[in-house]
Formats: structure tokens, sequence, C-alpha cells
């Protein structure tokens, strides 16, 4: 099935809300029948309630490592970036705002798939030359395939020196890929982030990176210094 948060339900913090804001039935029923006071009394447990709820969704939502604004709110951040031509590859997203240094910035999404169908699918894209690689691993039974189904996430360029970093986090018992910003980033500023692909030790089989940091490695998936070491030691 398509990777889509819409259909695993309500929010975490609308869920948290929901498992908290009902009285119980014998305590509803005793406040009705308190004569005189039992409206005062009523508002002022409706008050600790709702104070009690939000310290219990605080700390449900830091728990998963999700900032204040919650993960839904991530659907709204995409309307804040910006798909444009890349001064690294191609294509790549760029922030219209300011976004502050750990801050959720977008979630990855795709169709989640496993390793046999991850497999097929890298053989049916190289031979229809598609030219880019949209998969992301998730663990070692799960793949996200964003090459047909995703959003802007899946242009985000990689780099040596990012400002990015991804996280998976669990939520609703699904594994999900979240975008965090590294370091402060400003408004203009293109998004990247380090892909950690495996060490290639095929020559032919090496992805040049074009980051142009003074961190770039040379390969996204191998490293100049390794070259120098291992010829070092012959």
């Amino acid at each position: 099935m398509p990777y889509d948060p819409a259909t695993t339900g309500r929010s975490l913090v609308a869920d948290l809300v929901s498992a908290n804001s009902d009285k119980p039935r014998n305590l509803r029923q005793t406040l009705m029948d308190r004569p005189g006071d039992g409206e005062k009394d009523e508002k002022t447990s409706s008050s600790r309630r709702a104070r009690a709820n939000q310290r219990r969704i605080m700390k449900g939502v830091a728990a998963i490592g999700v900032t204040s604004f919650g993960l839904d709110t991530l659907a709204a951040r995409e309307s804040q970036l910006r798909f444009d031509r890349s001064g690294i590859h191609a294509w790549g997203v760029f922030a219209d705002e300011p976004i502050a240094s750990g801050e959720m910035i977008v979630e990855y999404r795709g169709v989640l798939i496993g390793n046999t169908t991850a497999e097929k699918r890298e053989k049916q894209y190289e031979a229809a030359k598609i030219g880019s690689d949209y998969m992301f691993r998730i663990d070692a039974l799960q793949v996200c395939d964003a090459t047909k189904q995703g959003n802007v996430a899946r242009f985000l360029n990689a780099s040596c020196g990012p400002n990015c970093y991804t996280k998976i986090i669990t939520l609703d018992g699904n594994k999900r890929i979240v975008i965090y910003a590294k370091r402060e980033i400003s408004a203009g500023e293109e998004l990247c982030y380090d892909y950690k692909f495996p060490l290639e030790y095929d020559a032919s089989k090496r992805i040049p990176c074009y980051c142009g940091t003074k961190e770039c490695r040379g390969w996204m998936n191998w490293v100049r210094s390794h070259i120098l070491f291992t010829l070092q030691k012959f």
C-alpha cells in the first residue's frame, strides 16, 4: 500500500487528547448530582484535566523526538519548501524561510516494500534508465520507495557537509523517515543530507559526489582518503 501518513488515522496529539479527554462515567454523574457549586467544581476539574493532558501530550511527544508543533505539521511545512534547479546536482529543495537547528523539516514519503521487491524494482529502474535512486532503507526488512509515489523530500541532494540529517521514528506502530535541520538554515539555502551509502569496492559502481564542500569525500559510496590509505599500506 502507498505509504500515506493519512491512512494511519489521527495524529499522536489527537490520540493522546482523545485517550484522556473523557471523564469516567461515575465522576461525571457525581458532578451532575451535586447541588450548588457543581458547575464550579466541574470547571475546576476540567481545567486541571486540561493541564494534565497537556503534560502527558508533551511527554509523549518528547519520547519520540517530535518538536513542539507535532508531526502532522510536516505536511504544512512542504508548502514552505521550494523545488528548483540545484547548485549541487540537477534538481534540489530549498528553504523559503529560516529553519531553526533541530527542527523537523519534512517527512520522506513513498511506498513501503520488502527486500525482494526492492531488488526487483531496482533492476526495472536501471533498465528504464530512470537515472536516480529514490529508495530509502528503513531497516533490514523495509525500504521506502519514492520513485513513483513520493513527495518533495526525495529531491534533497547528498552532501558530505550537510545542513540536515535523517531519523527513523516509530509512530502508531509504523516506522517513518523524518528529515531534521542539523543547524540553523537560512531562507533560500538548499537542503541536503548525507546519504550514507555503504562503501563500494567496485570502482565502476562508485557514484561521484558534487556537493563541493570542504568535507567532500569525492564519492557518495567511497572515500578518497581510503585510496591514499590503501596505497600507503602497500
